[in-house]
């Protein structure tokens, strides 16, 4: 189980676009990277937003015959809003809760922790990125 929350704010109000926060891919399974948030309406380029929530529920589980050799299944659930990019001219935000869930395995390799999951956006928007099979390797803090 996890989560975050986050308000982001500059004080002369020129907030530069890679500061805003962003989720997708391995923060948020079942949506590209920066894949849920607003847009703008003209390119579809993904532009953050200055609040963010998310939330995470995850079990791991042993997989007969396989725990012997570190593989793991896992069970998750992602839920979540990027949302407040500022001017609403030419830009896309739904300001909608977007749900994930899924499937994956995690396995305790040689060379560290690699995860693959599989998951399936549950509550999206129309602007959203959407992608089913992620693939991690590494910790997470």
């Amino acid at each position: 189980m996890g989560g975050q929350a986050g308000f982001i704010s500059d004080l002369d109000g020129d907030l530069p676009l890679y500061e805003h926060f962003s989720a997708g891919g391995s923060s948020f399974r079942g949506f590209a990277t920066r894949g849920i948030g607003p847009r703008d309406s003209v390119t579809g380029d993904a532009l953050g937003g200055k609040y963010i929530a998310t939330n995470k529920i995850e079990l791991t589980f042993p997989l007969p015959g396989l725990d012997e050799l570190g593989i793991n299944g896992i069970m998750f659930t992602d839920g979540g809003i990027v949302t407040g990019f500022g001017s609403n001219i030419g830009v896309t935000d739904s300001k909608t809760y977007r749900v994930s869930a899924g499937l994956g395995v995690f396995w305790r390799s040689p060379m560290g922790p690699l995860r693959f999951e599989f998951g399936i956006p549950v509550v999206k928007a129309k602007e959203d990125r959407t992608e089913i099979f992620n693939f991690s390797l590494g910790t997470r803090f």
